[in-house]
């Protein structure tokens, strides 16, 4: 009987190995893997952001024709923008500015509306301001007769890059601006006794013209969100 047991034993000892090997069968402690395979990383999509308020400050230069023997001139512009970021992409705002020119100045109010493009963190954009300014005209004591100008559309497409650090933004803006001005001016006549100019004459001449001031535009500045 003795006998017997030990052979049962041996027996087994014997058929241990093989069932050791037999990784087929054993497919909780052994999963095969292929040769070249790479494991691939799922990127969470990008988490959608609420709404919230921002604001920004830039200032630049225009440059463009000064309207003097067609030269160019460089002038400078300032601007802020007050609004709301809807989501993650979009932004939507009103701004107020203040923009010189050879002559004359403009005070800008317009509407602005942006858009990423490209980036997670630091973010190319478009951006579109559209408006109406008010105009004041440089006096000059050399003029003959009375100018009155009166400020029309202004459009202002642009391409940005933001650089975000925490809740603060830096901006780099380079575009175009176009500004419309209405000018009307009043050449009076007079009548002449003794080389003396007396009063004005009823044919006095006028005229109204439209400018179109078109200049391209580069910016930097800072914001907040």
């Amino acid at each position: 009987m003795m006998k017997g047991i030990a052979l049962s034993v041996l027996y087994i000892l014997m058929l241990l190995p093989s069932f050791a090997q037999d990784f087929d069968r054993d497919s909780i402690f052994y999963t095969p893997i292929e040769k070249g395979l790479t494991k691939k990383t799922i990127e969470p999509p990008e988490p959608k952001r609420k709404s919230h308020y921002y604001f920004n400050f830039l200032s630049g230069t225009l440059i463009g024709n000064s309207g003097i023997n067609g030269e160019e001139s460089a002038t400078y512009s300032f601007t802020t923008t007050h609004g709301v970021r809807l989501g993650n992409r979009l932004s939507v705002g009103v701004g107020l500015g203040f923009d010189s020119y050879w002559g004359w100045k403009a005070m800008p109010v317009f509407g602005s509306l942006s858009y990423d493009l490209l980036g997670k963190k630091n973010r190319l954009f478009v951006q579109l301001n559209y408006g109406k300014s008010w105009v004041k005209k440089a006096e000059s004591q050399y003029e003959y007769g009375t100018t009155t100008y009166n400020g029309g559309g202004m459009i202002n497409p642009s391409l940005g890059y933001k650089i975000v650090y925490h809740d603060l933004r830096l901006y780099i803006l380079a575009g175009f601006k176009m500004q419309k001005v209405n000018m009307y001016t009043e050449y009076p006549g007079y009548y002449s006794y003794a080389n003396r100019l007396i009063a004005p004459t009823p044919n006095s001449s006028y005229s109204n013209t439209e400018l179109s001031m078109n200049r391209a535009y580069f910016s930097i500045g800072f914001g907040w969100k």
